[in-house]
């Protein structure tokens, strides 16, 4: 289809500080496109004027929400939530309680005792990605950092659940990451282990900051 008949009608909408929601139609040229095209979706994109680390609580609660509602909409159970000191595991916790629930953290040292016995008694795992070895090109995730630092987690947390058998590859899964402690950057993508990189899709971007 040609890229000059692509058409984007868009209206941004600020709310409540630190968020607008921009609300994106798209006619991709023919006239009667819309009679014959079929699974077309309109799905409301949230951006945030701050990060994660400049608003731990506010972006991390909003982010979450957005996550569940989708997740929610596509009927997606398997979320996979970035959290590096257990503050948004938290949270993720007491707010995703329908949800089949695996955290990536950097190292074990950084997470409370008592929290890391809380998931082992309920059978949620969490995955140390120093224990791990993936591979994730440092060109891929200079070019996702571009859009946000939780971008570039996104993808590599579905790598790493998917590598470490905690999730299946080729399903779609939530993905939840953020700048710092917090969480900014919700997406749908289809996951798949680091060796078979080329398969995995970002099907969809929620939210992220600006």
């Amino acid at each position: 289809m040609d890229s000059h008949l692509i058409d984007i009608n868009e209206k941004e909408v600020c709310g409540k500080a630190g968020t607008c929601r921009a609300k994106q139609t798209l006619n991709r040229g023919y006239p009667n496109l819309m009679s014959w095209v079929v699974g077309v979706q309109k799905v409301e994109v949230t951006y945030f004027d701050k990060t994660s680390d400049e608003d731990p609580e506010g972006i991390t609660g909003e982010t979450l929400k957005l996550a569940k509602k989708r997740g929610d909409e596509l009927g997606i159970k398997s979320f996979v939530v970035a959290s590096s000191t257990g503050f948004v595991a938290k949270k993720a916790l007491a707010l995703l309680v329908d949800k089949s629930l695996v955290f990536v953290a950097s190292a074990r040292d950084w997470y409370e005792k008592d929290f890391l016995r809380e998931l082992e008694r309920k059978g949620v795992p969490i995955l140390f990605s120093h224990d791990v070895k993936y591979s994730y090109p440092a060109d891929v995730q200079a070019a996702y950092r571009r859009m946000s630092e939780g971008a570039k987690v996104c993808p590599e947390i579905v790598m790493l659940a998917s590598d470490g058998g905690l999730i299946p590859s080729g399903v779609e899964v939530m993905a939840v990451a953020g700048t710092g402690s917090g969480a900014d950057t919700a997406m749908v993508i289809l996951s798949a282990k680091s060796k078979d990189f080329k398969e995995l899709k970002i099907r969809e971007i929620l939210c992220k900051p600006r």
